[in-house]
């Protein structure tokens, strides 16, 4: 609980039988260890979305908590009643995180395939835009113009429909530092942490956002909170906390994080070649030429 942060920790499964799903769920008070709730559910899958409303209504009543009105509305005008919709969009999120650019067309057709489903999906039309981003972040696309503007054109359309959506803030914050207009990023990343002040991927962005305007030292804050509000930190955290240990001239530091970025994306892929080259720079500053030299063979 300490590591972080938290007094609570929920943790939970789902298992798919034909037409069934079993979910289970479990709260833990970290400092006794003691189980406060615990339950399981065996529903049909257009039950999903019912199943987590009552899911978070039983651990806030057993926490003696409650959300405020605005809240509410804000995380139901960007979510789905839709299983299906929500499914396909979990799936693109899986498929995002990957980092690779099949992978990120796929996470692409994944969620339109949910705004099929759910034309006002709001959360799924600013993920669309992520995808264009990225392939034009990455040069995944023939035409960078093109993708570009598509993702501008899903952070207005998100917007519009969900004005206090953090999603379509968060794509609107990275295509504002994309332009170096990062006061102005960091004041809609800033924005979104008071909107998702217990979720990782608001200080995630915050950080990213610090990383490119210079700011190292409180990108590091930034994504040292997240790791504390994610025992699984994405790798979009792993890569800020690296490049501001490297850039810093921290290289041990940073070395366990592109240790790390290296083994979740595919060997043969951009993201741990770049991982490996540091790597290599990170050994050759220690002395390690023997180390160095090996991850050099790997690369060639």
């Amino acid at each position: 609980g300490r590591e972080l942060g938290v007094r609570h920790l929920l943790e939970g499964s789902v298992l798919r039988s034909g037409g069934r799903l079993r979910i289970t769920a479990q709260l833990t008070d970290t400092d006794s260890g003691g189980v406060a709730w615990a339950a399981t559910y065996d529903r049909e899958p257009e039950d999903v979305l019912a199943v987590m409303d009552e899911i978070a209504r039983n651990i806030l009543t057993e926490l003696g908590t409650s959300l405020l009105y605005g809240d509410t509305m804000r995380f139901f005008a960007s979510a789905t009643t839709n299983a299906a919709a929500l499914d396909k969009f979990l799936l693109c999120v899986h498929l995002y995180h990957k980092f690779e650019a099949p992978a990120n067309a796929a996470a692409r057709a994944a969620v339109l395939e949910a705004l099929e489903l759910d034309p006002a999906f709001a959360r799924a039309v600013a993920t669309v835009g992520f995808t264009h981003l990225m392939d034009y972040r990455f040069g995944w696309t023939r035409d960078a113009a093109a993708s570009y503007r598509e993702a501008e054109s899903c952070a207005a359309r998100s917007r519009g429909m969900d004005p206090d959506g953090s999603v379509g803030l968060n794509l609107r914050s990275n295509i504002l530092c994309h332009q170096h207009r990062y006061d102005e990023a960091l004041a809609l990343s800033e924005r979104v942490m008071d909107l998702e002040p217990g979720h990782e991927r608001s200080y995630t962005n915050h950080a990213v956002h610090l990383l490119f305007a210079g700011r190292y030292e409180q990108a590091l804050v930034a994504v040292q909170r997240s790791f504390r509000l994610s025992p699984r930190p994405s790798m979009i955290a792993v890569w800020a906390a690296a490049e501001a240990y490297f850039i810093q001239g921290r290289y041990e530091e940073s070395r366990p994080c592109y240790e790390l970025l290296m083994a979740h994306n595919a060997p043969s892929g951009e993201h741990a070649s770049n991982a490996r080259r540091k790597l290599i720079a990170v050994h050759m500053a220690a002395g390690r030429e023997a180390d160095a030299r090996a991850l050099a063979a790997e690369q060639l």
